[in-house]
């Protein structure tokens, strides 16, 4: 008999314990199957370059001109570089206004108020799972980016990765 009146097997083995040494050894398979073999492998390299559009809103001239062609940007948490200003559009500021009855007007346009959209350039990741600048900063469309610059630190909202 396999299993004696005491629970054992071949009469060493307790049956509790054989299970607990089995989920332990299924749980670290699947850690490494996870971590170490999955299906998400890099399909880029740190040295990619990821061209992305942030727009910085509502924002002062004196902001808006702040932010020019060729600055460095560095993200303010981890102090990264996340790429150069490689262009800059300058717009009115426009918003939807809600009126005291609830209904919306149109976009109105905010006085002394501008938006302003930066292409930046940047070494990271893109691979699978997303786009890592600098290899360890994430960003994504509608990702909202705390920067600074030489002038300026502000927010961008990531509208577009090229």
């Amino acid at each position: 008999m396999i299993i004696d009146e005491k629970g054992k097997i071949f009469g060493k083995i307790n049956i509790i314990d054989l299970l607990a040494v089995l989920i332990i050894v299924v749980s670290v398979a699947a850690v490494c199957f996870k971590f170490g073999f999955s299906a998400h492998k890099n399909v880029g390299s740190a040295g990619d370059e990821i061209t992305y559009v942030m727009k910085i809103k509502a924002i002062r001239d004196i902001s808006a001109d702040a932010l020019n062609i060729g600055d460095s940007l560095t993200e303010k948490t981890t102090k990264k570089k996340i790429g150069k200003i490689i262009d800059k559009r300058v717009e009115p500021a426009k918003e939807v206004v809600n009126k005291a009855d609830g209904t919306l007007t149109g976009e109105v346009e905010i006085p002394e108020r501008y938006d302003v959209y930066i292409t930046v350039k940047g070494s990271g990741t893109a691979n699978d799972t997303g786009y890592f600048l600098d290899g360890t900063y994430q960003i994504g469309v509608f990702s909202s980016v705390v920067f600074s610059s030489r002038y300026i630190e502000t927010t961008g909202t990531v509208t577009e990765i090229k």
